[in-house]
């Protein structure tokens, strides 16, 4: 996966390792990584096959790469109480793209301009492929929280929940994603999902929000020196 816009985007430039790994070492996968992704700062490998990801990590590990997991959440069930119905609204990428750009300069990752640009404005290459709308909630005249819905007519993704840090702990997070359910849900999707890291505490959120847990996907990353974790995008 390879997108020359976007170069230092870590989640649009990558190897995927998908086939029969029995016989793979953490050596030949990172060479074929370093072949792929000639020219670029980082490296990034996805596994479909957890065991082997397991398997594997000590050799990742001791080459300097970092493991990460995505856990994949799909709607199942109604949320634990009812949100702020009205709080998110769909909205205009034309108008969250400011706030956006300031979530993204907030970021520990974001360690150059290049960087929060490419992370903020690969939304473009993103609705060049499938149906991307956003949604956001406002507090102050503007917009401080806002997600991403992906969807194909069948399934809808859930992506990029964020509130500017000065407007956390209100509430705002769910009233968008409940906003983006809700709207994949009036229009008869199959299913909905988000992917959350493993690690990290909004998989609690959106477990109170009735996503279930059903799987990860293991990931190694090596990143470019002194330059910090970018999760995943």
């Amino acid at each position: 996966m390879l997108n020359r816009d976007c170069p230092k985007v870590y989640d649009m430039n990558y190897l995927r390792a998908d086939g029969d790994l029995t016989d793979a070492t953490a050596e030949a996968l990172i060479a074929e990584a370093d072949r792929v992704l000639d020219g670029y700062e980082h490296r990034e490998l996805e596994m479909v096959d957890q065991e082997a990801a397991e398997r594997l990590r000590p050799g990742f590990e001791a080459a300097g790469w970092s493991m990460f997991r995505a856990l994949f959440m799909v709607l199942r069930r109604d949320p634990d109480r009812n949100g702020h119905p009205g709080l998110g609204e769909q909205v205009e990428w034309v108008e969250l793209r400011p706030t956006v750009l300031e979530q993204v300069r907030a970021e520990p990752y974001a360690t150059s301009e290049e960087v929060v640009l490419q992370l903020t404005d690969r939304r473009d290459v993103l609705a060049r492929a499938t149906n991307l709308r956003h949604f956001g909630a406002r507090a102050d005249g503007r917009i401080v929280s806002y997600c991403d819905l992906y969807s194909d007519g069948v399934v809808a993704q859930i992506e990029e929940v964020s509130t500017l840090e000065a407007y956390r702990n209100r509430g705002l997070a769910r009233a968008v994603v409940e906003a983006a359910t809700a709207t994949a849900l009036a229009e008869d999707h199959q299913m909905v999902f988000l992917v959350a890291d493993e690690d990290d505490w909004p998989k609690s959120l959106y477990a109170r929000l009735g996503f279930d847990a059903v799987g990860t996907m293991a990931s190694f990353r090596l990143f470019p020196s002194a330059t910090p974790s970018e999760p995943s995008v």
